[in-house]
């Protein structure tokens, strides 16, 4: 099975700490989030642009948002993400 979920984690391309979050690592941007080419998710501005103003907002109101326990993930093979993400916020 080909999954475009486990693109973003080879650490051939991202090296050893490919499953680390870290937005400042040198070709960040080039993720296969929003698929490419043909594929390429139309929604993919829109999404980015929530993402902005949400994050940002968020950061901005509580500049100090901390981990509260670990993330429960949703156990999908496609289309995985988080079924909960406790946080602190102060």
């Amino acid at each position: 099975m080909c999954s475009l979920a486990s693109a973003n984690r080879d650490e051939r391309h991202w090296g050893s700490d490919a499953a680390e979050l870290d937005l400042t690592r040198a070709d960040a941007s080039h993720h296969l989030s929003f698929g490419g080419g043909a594929h390429h998710c139309l929604g993919a501005a829109l999404a980015r642009l929530e993402a902005r103003v949400a994050i940002g907002s968020l950061v901005k109101r509580f500049p100090r948002v901390e981990l509260a326990d670990e993330p429960a993930w949703n156990g999908r093979i496609n289309l995985r993400g988080l079924e909960s993400l406790p946080l602190t916020v102060s």
